[in-house]
């Protein structure tokens, strides 16, 4: 027999973006947001989408985004945080973060943003906006 089980599935993300002022070949920006599950059910924790600007420029083309889970804030900014999701803007595709949140649990997702060794120096200090969006899917 099996059983079935109603529950909601939610989540709600807290902090801030990551600054990409001064941004130059090879360095990285990084910051930390904490997500919580706020639903009744647990979810995997995922990256869904990565959506950059409408046109390209060399600044956004020259950028690598990283998602991997910290243990803390300070271990996200201060760079010993692994990126366990990568992509691009030419190529993001969706990836689980390899953690689950139970119902009311939280984790600390550090968020990196890294510029190509080879970005022309016309990508330097530019700037471009992102969106990244996170999910949960359950186990």
């Amino acid at each position: 027999d099996a059983t079935l089980v109603a529950g909601t599935a939610a989540l709600s993300v807290t902090g801030s973006p990551v600054s990409l002022t001064g941004l130059y070949p090879t360095a990285t920006r990084s910051a930390a947001v904490t997500v919580t599950n706020t639903g009744s059910t647990a979810l995997q924790l995922r990256v869904d989408a990565l959506t950059g600007p409408a046109t390209a420029t060399a600044f956004s083309s020259s950028l690598t985004i990283g998602v991997g889970i910290a243990t803390s804030a300070t271990a996200c900014t201060n760079g010993s945080t692994a990126s366990t999701w990568t992509g691009t803007f030419a190529s993001a595709p969706a990836g689980s973060l390899g953690v689950t949140l139970t119902a009311g649990s939280s984790a600390i997702v550090c968020v990196s943003t890294t510029m190509s060794a080879s970005a022309p120096s016309t990508a330097q200090s530019a700037s471009a906006g992102y969106t990244l969006t996170l999910g949960g899917r359950q186990p």
